[in-house]
């Protein structure tokens, strides 16, 4: 088991090939991305960049997503500095992430408990969304 201080995120997915965070090209589908690439943004050189064309999407800004160098700069940070761990689960996943989220408090999950680094977290990634918003 991993040691509570050690665990950052807990989600859940239905499709592993689909929603690898680590191997992900864009991270406009990925909040735990988003969220590492906010918090790392200054220290790896990351730009957001909108995930639609300008003006198509409302959520295009906030599903920002970095260029296609930081977002290969990001996925190189992930797998040198974290580990993903994927456990099969044979009942309600929705229940059984809420009832982990709550027990384990992991610091990238702004959902689910009272998260003391949300707000800075958002804030963050309030700045790349805004920087998103900028049409080059």
């Amino acid at each position: 088991m991993i040691p509570q201080k050690e665990l950052l995120y807990i989600g859940k997915l239905d499709n592993l090939a689909r929603r690898n965070h680590f191997k992900r090209k864009s991270s406009g589908s990925s909040t735990v991305r988003r969220s590492l690439g906010a918090l790392l943004k200054y220290e790896l050189k990351l730009d957001a960049k909108s995930c639609s064309a300008a003006g198509s999407s409302v959520n295009g800004n906030k599903n920002y997503r970095f260029e296609d160098e930081g977002e290969t700069c990001l996925s190189k940070w992930m797998i040198k500095n974290l580990k993903c761990s994927i456990y099969a689960l044979k009942r309600d996943e929705q229940t059984m992430e809420t009832q982990l989220i709550k027990e384990f408090k992991p610091p990238l999950n702004l959902r689910g408990w009272k998260n003391p680094q949300k707000e800075m977290i958002e804030k963050l990634r309030t700045v790349c969304e805004e920087e998103a918003k900028i049409v080059e």
